[in-house]
């Protein structure tokens, strides 16, 4: 029912001007939100956080396509904030606060015995940086654009660029 041939053949002629190690990352990072997917459709209670990280992942790959670095950035930090919701099952329509989640998040991966807080401090580490960047703060070196032409036309990645993005968002994949 998910087609995956499909969809791999669907991604791989939406991103032609990509790159063979582009594409491969894109072949990677689908097959994972494939993987997502699946994980959110087997789910009766509690789906709206697990439909939330197929919407985040499918919005950064098209923020990477559109060249939107601010925006790429806010759908991994989202990507981040739902995987914490996710991993404690916290209902669809609990809004609890972020440093709450993290805390509980914290928690759960205490209690775990293998590289818990390896992980905890990567997610910690990435959401950091990506709040940099959803923020406009200076370390985040996004050239801040002061007209709408400047917003709706933005500066194209460059393949590395695109190939630095891509493996982020397959890292977070493979967090998940």
């Amino acid at each position: 029912p998910f087609d995956i041939k499909e969809q791999l053949e669907y991604f791989s002629n939406f991103f032609t001007d990509f790159n063979a190690q582009a594409m491969n990352l894109v072949k990677s990072i689908v097959k994972k939100i494939i993987f997502l997917k699946i994980f959110a459709a087997r789910t009766t209670t509690n789906s709206r956080y697990r439909h939330s990280l197929v919407y985040d992942a499918l919005s950064a790959l098209h923020c990477i396509y559109c060249n939107q670095e601010r925006y790429f950035y806010f759908s991994n930090r989202s990507f981040i904030e739902n995987l914490a919701r996710v991993c404690q099952n916290i209902s669809d329509d609990n809004i609890i606060s972020i440093t709450t989640t993290f805390k509980g998040l914290q928690t759960i991966l205490d209690k775990q015995n293998v590289f818990s807080q390896d992980l905890f401090s990567d997610l910690r580490t990435r959401y950091s940086q990506y709040c940099s960047f959803v923020h406009n703060n200076i370390e985040s070196g996004i050239n801040v654009k002061l007209n709408f032409t400047g917003i709706a036309e933005p500066d194209k990645f460059t393949p590395k660029e695109i190939e630095n993005n891509l493996e982020q968002l397959d890292k977070l994949l493979e967090i998940a």
